[in-house]
């Protein structure tokens, strides 16, 4: 279906930028895919999303409305409240957050003198206990987070079997042999291995950033998120170290953003835009939530932000690309799917080759119920880079979310094959959501085949009438 020489796509349905928000790792894969299995109906697949985006605020609504800002008890109060966010994986209505949170100011401003009430810790410990659920899912080692509220990551894993460590396989500057292919849409995975190779001989291009972020990004592409995040925190630090304010920034908030590092994500974006518009307003009480206040209230600050400038760019006739993916993503990121698709169209107009926003507003299109849309859209992305993995994965998504599941099957090979043509790792993610297109065309059998510690040729599919 996609020949080895060309490039790949990337995303999928619950995608975001680039793909599905919140992937667990392996072993939450297997519990999934058992308790799936276990479960699976004749009437489920009419119904199947592979992302269903949670909706149940009951909850907070009750409390919302029951919570009393008397003067007496407004500790007391805000704190049930906050219980209540606590627990949820969704922030209250805007309407009501909005009339509770001014009548709570009002109280704050009035009585400030009296009232010994640290806002700041119960946002503070509302931040903390929102990962926890999260960080369990990340096995035995729970990932742990900074005061900026970045995650403290591992560093980066190379390739134990890199040709390209080898002198004798090539000479010349692997940066540059890795740039090269990524222009003539080759391999995304050895480009992968190029860029690792380069890293590791010392090429490491632009302020001994270039090559970090480079290999961040194609990462991403080539469907490897983990791999991917953790050379783009590289990347921007030594960036930044260099001098090079903004570099890789918006790629790692975006990043963060399919980890449900949402916070994070947010730094990163506010990082961007001040180094980009350093003449930008930023109130400091903005900078400060960032360190302390809930995800929720750091993303409506960021989105002031954002649409404060587009908004002033629109009416000077100009067109910011990188202003409107941070915007779309912060509207992706809360839902909004029909306002994150008119940012990455606006970004597309000035922007129109650009092959990683066609996947974005895919992601947008997908997950705003219109996969045969998004179809379209992840179609002109693989035309402009037919080696794209992720776009690849995320066509696939889109097809079980019609029904195609045979469809979907192959392109989930299709980008498995990619992976593969370098004898490197392949992503636990797709194995995943090709086992679930197999399951809901009733094939079984394949479908415990289809775990990367099987390592099961994928000549097995070919042999049962699948095309990739």
């Amino acid at each position: 279906m996609y020949g080895g020489g060309f490039p790949v796509i990337q995303n999928f349905n619950g995608e975001f930028l680039d793909k599905g928000k919140g992937k667990s790792r392996e072993a939450d894969f297997e519990a999934a895919f058992d308790q799936y299995a276990a479960s699976l109906t004749p009437t489920e697949k009419e119904q199947s999303h592979i992302v269903e985006l949670k909706n149940d605020v009951s909850a907070i609504e009750e409390a919302l409305k029951s919570a009393s800002l008397g003067e007496g008890e407004l500790g007391d109060s805000f704190k049930k409240v906050w219980d209540h966010l606590q627990k949820s994986d969704a922030p209250p209505p805007k309407e009501d957050l909005a009339k509770w949170e001014a009548e709570f100011n009002q109280l704050m401003g009035a009585q400030r003198d009296e009232l010994d009430y640290d806002y700041g810790s119960v946002m503070q410990e509302a931040w903390g206990n929102s990962h926890r659920e999260s960080e369990a899912a990340l096995g035995d080692e729970a990932l742990k987070f900074g005061d900026d509220g970045l995650p403290i990551l591992e560093p980066y894993t190379f390739e134990v079997d890199n040709k390209f460590m080898d002198p004798s396989t090539s000479s010349g500057s692997m940066l540059a042999q890795a740039k090269a292919l990524l222009e003539q849409n080759g391999s995304l995975s050895e480009a992968a291995l190029l860029l690792e190779a380069a890293i590791q001989k010392g090429d490491l291009g632009e302020g001994g950033y270039e090559a970090w972020i480079l290999l961040g990004e194609t990462r991403n592409m080539d469907e490897r998120e983990e791999l991917g995040m953790r050379a783009l925190a590289e990347g921007v630090q030594r960036a930044e170290a260099a001098g090079a304010q903004g570099a890789g920034m918006m790629s790692l908030a975006i990043s963060y953003t399919n980890e449900s590092f949402d916070r994070a994500s947010h730094v990163m974006l506010l990082g961007w835009l001040r180094a980009r518009y350093p003449d930008l307003h930023v109130p400091e009480e903005t900078i400060q939530a960032m360190s302390k206040n809930s995800a929720w209230d750091t993303h409506n600050r960021i989105t002031d932000l954002y649409l404060t400038l587009a908004r002033q760019q629109h009416s000077q006739g100009v067109v910011d690309a990188d202003v409107q993916i941070g915007l779309g993503v912060l509207f992706y990121t809360n839902g909004e799917f029909d306002r994150a698709k008119d940012c990455f169209e606006t970004a597309l107009s000035v922007r129109p080759h650009d092959y990683l926003l066609w996947n974005r507003l895919g992601s947008s299109l997908s997950n705003g119920s219109k996969p045969e849309e998004a179809l379209g859209a992840y179609k002109e992305a693989l035309q402009l880079r037919p080696t794209y993995t992720r776009a690849i994965y995320n066509v696939g998504v889109a097809c079980l979310n019609i029904g195609a599941d045979k469809e979907a099957a192959e392109h989930f090979l299709s980008a498995l094959a990619l992976q593969q043509s370098t004898s490197g790792e392949t992503s636990d993610q797709l194995w995943f959501t090709l086992r679930r297109a197999l399951l809901m065309m009733g094939r079984l059998d394949l479908a415990d085949q289809a775990k990367r510690e099987a390592k099961s040729s994928l000549e097995l599919f070919r042999a049962e009438g699948f095309d990739f």
